[in-house]
C-alpha cells in the first residue's frame, strides 16, 4: 500500500469515538435521510482501510492513498481506482475538491457540538494500534457500492473508563447513485450525524441503539436545520406513535430509533436545549445496565424537577399539533413541516375496545361530529394498579374552527362534553410510564 501525505493545515476539530455503526437505506419519501444502521460492541483489532490485510471496506493495493489535515482531522482518500473521489479541482489547489469539502464540513460540525456544550471526541492516539499516523480523527473515503454512506468504527478505548472510546469514520467516495440533491448535502449530513457518534462515546459507548441513533439525528438538525434526514426520520415515529419510545422491536433495519429523534426535538423546545447533553453526561457517570430512560428521569428531576412520564404525556398533547393542525406560537417551532400524527377513524356511536397501550406510547381517533352537539365517554380500565394508572390519560380534542380544546377525562366513570361548533374531536389514550405491562382500555363515545 503507497500512503502519501499532502500537509494541508487549515482550522479544525478535535478527537473520537465508540461504536460501529453500518448504514442502512431508510424509505423515506420527500427527504434526503442517512443509511443507518445500529451498534455492534468497539473492536481496536479491526484493520484500518489502508491496511491490506482489511476485510471489505478498504483501498486496494495498487491505489496511491493521500490525506490532508486540520489541527484535528485527516482526511484519506485516492484519486484512481474503485475508490477514487471525483476528479474536480475548481479551486486548483492540487487536492481534489471533495475531500477539502468533506473537511471544511467536519470542522464546521465540530465547531458547531463544542458550542452546544459537548465535549470534543478523544484523541484516536489512545490505542496501541495503527491509528492513522497521528491523534487526529480519521475520515477515509472509500466506495460502499450502495450497501451504505458512512459508518463510525471504534478505535481504543480508555483503561479506567473502558467505555470511554475512540476512534475513525468511513465515508462514501463520491455519492454516486445515491438519491441526495448534492454531494455536499449528502457530506453535511453523514458528517454530522456520525461525528455525534464519536462525540457519544467519549462520554460512554455501546448505549441502547434508540438514545444512539435518536440524538444523532436530533444533533443533525440542530446542526443545520435546513437539510431533510430529520423529517425524514421523524414521519416514521409520527406515521406509528402506538410503540413503546424505548423498545426497537423492528429488528436491524428499522428506522424507529433514528424516529425518535422526535422526541428530543420535543424536550429541546419544552425544556431547555442541553437536555441531550446532560443526558449524556449523567449516562457516563451511570451504571452500564442502567436505561437510558432512567438516566433521562433522573436529568429531568434533577436539573428540572420534571418527571419523565409527565414531560411524555405533554409531548404526545404536541403531536396532535403537527401538519395543517401546527400552532407554531405554542408547539413545534417546524410543526407545520411534519406529518399529522396518525390516527384511526372512529364512527358514532364507537367503542374502543381494549387496544394494547405499551408504556411510553399513545393512540389516536379522529371523530367526524357532523353537528353533534354533545358527547358521551365512558372509559374503563381493568387490570391496572393504581401507581400504572396515576400515568395513563384519556383526552379529547374538539377542533374548532382550526383551533383545538383538549379536555382531561376521568378513567371508570362516564362524561358528557360539549363539542358545540366542532366538527371533529381526535381522542387520545397516553400510557407515560416509564414501563410495565401495557394498558387495555376500553372507551366507548357516543351522540348525547
Amino acid at each position: 500500500m503507497k500512503i502519501k501525505n499532502i500537509d494541508h493545515f487549515t482550522k479544525g476539530t478535535e478527537g473520537w469515538l465508540g461504536a460501529i455503526l453500518m448504514l442502512m437505506m431508510v424509505a423515506c419519501s420527500d427527504a434526503e435521510t442517512s443509511i443507518m444502521m445500529p451498534h455492534i460492541e468497539p473492536d481496536a483489532s479491526l484493520p484500518r482501510p489502508t491496511d491490506p490485510e482489511a476485510e471489505g471496506l478498504r483501498f486496494d493495493a495498487d491505489e496511491v492513498v493521500e490525506s490532508i489535515e486540520s489541527e484535528y482531522f485527516k482526511i484519506h482518500y485516492t484519486r484512481s481506482g474503485r475508490n477514487a473521489v471525483p476528479d474536480i479541482d475548481d479551486n486548483r489547489s492540487g487536492v481534489p475538491d471533495y475531500p477539502e469539502m468533506v473537511l471544511d464540513i467536519y470542522m464546521e460540525v465540530y465547531d458547531a457540538y463544542v458550542d452546544m456544550g459537548f465535549r470534543a471526541p478523544l484523541p484516536d492516539d489512545i490505542t496501541s494500534g495503527e491509528n492513522g499516523g497521528d491523534e487526529r480523527f480519521d475520515i477515509y473515503l472509500v466506495d460502499f457500492s450502495g450497501r451504505g454512506d458512512g459508518q463510525f468504527r471504534a478505535g481504543g478505548c480508555l483503561v479506567d473508563e473502558p467505555r470511554r472510546c475512540s476512534g475513525y469514520m468511513l465515508q462514501e467516495n463520491d455519492f454516486e447513485g445515491y438519491g441526495y440533491s448534492s454531494i455536499e448535502v449528502a457530506s453535511r449530513i453523514v458528517g454530522s450525524h456520525e461525528f455525534f457518534h464519536a462525540v457519544q462515546a467519549g462520554y460512554t459507548s455501546g448505549q441502547d441503539v434508540i438514545v444512539s441513533e435518536a440524538t444523532a439525528v436530533w444533533a443533525t438538525e440542530r446542526f443545520d436545520a435546513t437539510l431533510n434526514d430529520f423529517e425524514g426520520f421523524v414521519r416514521l415515529y409520527l406515521g406509528d406513535p402506538s410503540r413503546s419510545l424505548f423498545v426497537n422491536t423492528g429488528g436491524v433495519t428499522d428506522g424507529f430509533p433514528y424516529s425518535v429523534a422526535l422526541f428530543f426535538r420535543f424536550l429541546d423546545e419544552y425544556i431547555d436545549e442541553d437536555v441531550v447533553r446532560l443526558l449524556w453526561e449523567e449516562m457516563q457517570v451511570s451504571d452500564a445496565e442502567t436505561r437510558w430512560l432512567d438516566s433521562l428521569d433522573v436529568v429531568l428531576q434533577r436539573e428540572y424537577d420534571e418527571e419523565f412520564s409527565d414531560a411524555f404525556s405533554v409531548f404526545s398533547v404536541w403531536n396532535i399539533y403537527t401538519g395543517d393542525r401546527a400552532k407554531l406560537s405554542e408547539f413545534y417551532f417546524d410543526g407545520a413541516r411534519y406529518p399529522e400524527v396518525a390516527s384511526l377513524e372512529l364512527s358514532l356511536p364507537g367503542i374502543v375496545d381494549r387496544p394494547r397501550l405499551f408504556a411510553s406510547s399513545a393512540r389516536y381517533w379522529q371523530i367526524d361530529l357532523d353537528s353533534v352537539t354533545e358527547l358521551s365517554v365512558s372509559v374503563s380500565v381493568d387490570g391496572v394498579d393504581a401507581e400504572a394508572l396515576e400515568h395513563f390519560q384519556v383526552r379529547l380534542a374538539r377542533v374548532i374552527d382550526g383551533n383545538i380544546e383538549i379536555v382531561e377525562l376521568v378513567s371508570n366513570e362516564t362524561q358528557i362534553l360539549s363539542v358545540q361548533g366542532a366538527d371533529s374531536a381526535i381522542l387520545m389514550l397516553v400510557n407515560a410510564n416509564k414501563e410495565g405491562v401495557s394498558i387495555r382500555p376500553v372507551v366507548s363515545v357516543e351522540e348525547k
